[in-house]
């Protein structure tokens, strides 16, 4: 990275790990392997979820407020609302790290976010979003192209926590924020980056199918080898694995609770989504 040519840990951020009460059990896999990876973390961590408390974790727990409407955007509110940072690492309880994070990087581009008010966040992993150029920080990073479908995802990433809270709604569910929220970002000005494609992952995890969860069941291409290194007391039967599930496509009624879920949140520009699907299906063509 050339963007300073002395980098100092910032105290700066914060990690927010993204969970619900009934994925206690994946949680358990998530810190074997986050303080296998990093352990070194020097940055404080908040568990957002929803009523349990009892972790065994060194953390910080935000649940969400009693007698409101318990939805993911909220509880997310909640959550960096209790952060007393500037910036947010943002992951999910089924990004299970594979490889070590090194604060050295960290730092560094907590420090190109200072300089750079305009950068709302830096993926960092390659999340496959159209870029625009190789940034001017880092070879191995690009700015992601506006107008652009997921220029708003869930890959793990450096947020600046104002631009976060800004493109989160209450009602958001966490498929919808990736695809809607998306557009609560085009043409404001704001800025977003992500490892190149073919470069080393900052936040390294497989994520061929999402992470070591994919609706609802394990991944056992993600978990096996991790649930034997790590010797957890988890039974896998009780979810099971997505390999072995007979029908993984989503219903017709999740799919039109979907578009109106997309509706309440950026009203009628939520009808690109059929602009999107239609181009797609017309670049497949070809």
């Amino acid at each position: 990275m050339n963007a300073t040519n002395k980098t100092v840990l910032n105290s700066d951020l914060t990690v927010v790990v993204c969970t619900c009460d009934s994925y206690s059990d994946v949680l358990s896999l998530f810190f074997a392997a986050f303080y296998d990876y990093w352990p070194s973390c020097p940055y404080p961590i908040v568990i957002n979820t929803e009523k349990k408390t009892d972790y065994k974790f060194p953390v910080k727990v935000s649940n969400y407020e009693p007698g409101v409407h318990n939805s993911w955007g909220h509880r997310l509110l909640t959550a960096l609302s209790v952060v007393e940072t500037d910036y947010v690492l943002l992951t999910f309880d089924d990004f299970i790290l594979e490889k070590h994070v090194s604060n050295l990087k960290i730092g560094q581009l907590i420090d190109v976010m200072k300089a750079h008010p305009e950068i709302a966040s830096i993926y960092l992993v390659d999340t496959n979003v159209e870029p625009t150029s190789v940034s001017s920080f880092d070879d191995c990073i690009v700015e992601l192209k506006d107008y652009s479908d997921y220029r708003l995802n869930s890959s793990p990433a450096i947020w600046r926590k104002a631009d976060l809270i800004k493109y989160t709604g209450v009602n958001d569910n966490p498929w919808a924020w990736e695809l809607f929220g998306s557009y609560r970002t085009f043409g404001d000005g704001k800025r977003f980056f992500s490892v190149k494609s073919g470069s080393p992952d900052i936040y390294p995890y497989n994520y061929s199918k999402g992470g070591a969860i994919y609706r609802g069941r394990w991944v056992k291409s993600v978990v096996t080898d991790k649930l034997a290194k790590y010797q957890l007391d988890i039974d896998t039967a009780e979810r099971g694995f997505s390999e072995d599930a007979i029908d993984e496509s989503r219903s017709l009624m999740w799919k039109l609770q979907f578009l109106y879920t997309g509706y309440k949140m950026v009203g009628f520009k939520s009808l690109r989504v059929f602009y999107s699907y239609f181009k797609a299906k017309f670049n497949a063509r070809k």
